[in-house]
């Protein structure tokens, strides 16, 4: 099984605080990984180092075989990892696949014409048609139907 996110030896200070320490995970296709823990644990400070947000103080972070370790975060989420935030009210009043639908910056395209025909008629778009079938996939996968 190939490696889709490596990290090994991060570690995160900030001053003489400790928010990560010495951090090593690998994590496979098609696996499902959750980080769980205590609210100060450093989870979030993990995210953010892993997608790039936060320098780290030491450490490596490969990416589908890439190292990433120094790279900003568009850089990193052009090779597809992206850190999303835990604001859910912004879009409380959206379906979960309207949600899931959501991050794709090219999602109508990326020339101007493309961008005017996904709009007038979005059921001819495949790309969109596309995403929305592997929406459902993702939701399947979860047991969430």
């Amino acid at each position: 099984m190939s490696s889709v996110l490596k990290v090994e030896g991060l570690r995160k200070e900030f001053g003489g605080l400790v928010a990560v320490q010495d951090i090593s995970f690998d994590i496979g296709e098609g696996e499902f990984v959750g980080l769980i823990g205590p609210n100060g644990c450093g989870k979030s400070t993990t995210f953010n180092c892993i997608s790039g947000l936060l320098e780290k103080t030491a450490g490596t972070v490969e990416i589908f075989g890439k190292d990433v370790t120094g790279h900003r975060p568009d850089q990193i989420q052009n090779l597809g990892l992206t850190r999303t935030f835990q604001h859910t009210r912004l879009w409380r009043q959206m379906t979960v696949i309207e949600n899931l639908l959501v991050p794709p910056r090219d999602q109508f395209g990326s020339s101007f014409s493309d961008r005017i025909k996904a709009l007038l008629a979005p059921k001819l778009n495949q790309q969109e048609s596309d995403r929305l079938e592997k929406a459902y996939s993702v939701l399947d996968q979860l047991g969430a139907n």
